[in-house]
């Protein structure tokens, strides 16, 4: 069904979305979150409630700086100082325990042909030397998933998340997740094998 016109996405936040997106996330990123988060293909497609939660989990990952409130002062209007990204009062968000704790569950999905592969795959891919914000941790997470599911689809198939793994941390995965990129709707199902752990 149709939303009212009144209830889309406005020119001035689909601009500010698009110009932002462009400078800090990548198309593969942005298009899979559009999916997952609010089940569109493009961003002209979102409400204008939709576009503004996008645009507040923007300006929380720091990537679009909160404009600070005006307080008439002895007769006259005074501005707070603005800020860099992680000086004090900025709303840059840290990243969690829960997705630290998520992270390192993805490395340890992944066999790694290196020593400490995880770290330097990290500092590789995204020029950092460990994960301190949310935006940090929020790209790391979604490139382990996809490496991950890249390697279970080169092994077994884009059918790789209807099958039954002796891995538990494997079936997790798939129950929080429910698919790949590339495996539709598919519902997992217990097949007459039983496949093994993954191996990337």
């Amino acid at each position: 069904m149709q939303q009212p016109k009144y209830h889309m996405i406005t020119k001035d936040q689909i601009k500010l979305i698009k110009t932002v997106q462009r400078q800090h996330q990548d198309d593969d990123d942005y298009y899979e979150m559009l999916e997952k988060r609010f089940r569109v293909s493009s961003c002209t497609q979102l409400t204008r409630r939709q576009a503004g939660d996008l645009i507040e989990l923007y300006k929380s990952w720091g990537w679009i700086e909160k404009r600070k409130r005006v307080r008439k002062s002895e007769g006259r209007r005074v501005r707070k100082k603005r800020g860099g990204p992680m000086r004090k009062g900025n709303m840059v968000r840290m990243a969690s325990r829960a997705q630290r704790e998520k992270i390192s569950a993805l490395g340890n999905l992944i066999d790694w042909r290196v020593k400490d592969g995880l770290t330097k795959w990290i500092g590789k891919r995204f020029s950092i030397q460990r994960v301190k914000t949310a935006q940090e941790a929020f790209q790391v997470i979604e490139g382990l998933k996809k490496m991950f599911e890249r390697a279970m689809r080169k092994k077994y198939g884009n059918e790789w998340a209807t099958r039954v793994f002796d891995d538990p941390e494997i079936m997790r995965y798939i129950k929080e997740h429910g698919k790949g990129e590339d495996n539709g709707s598919a519902q997992i199902k217990r097949p007459q094998d039983r496949a093994g752990s993954a191996v990337v």
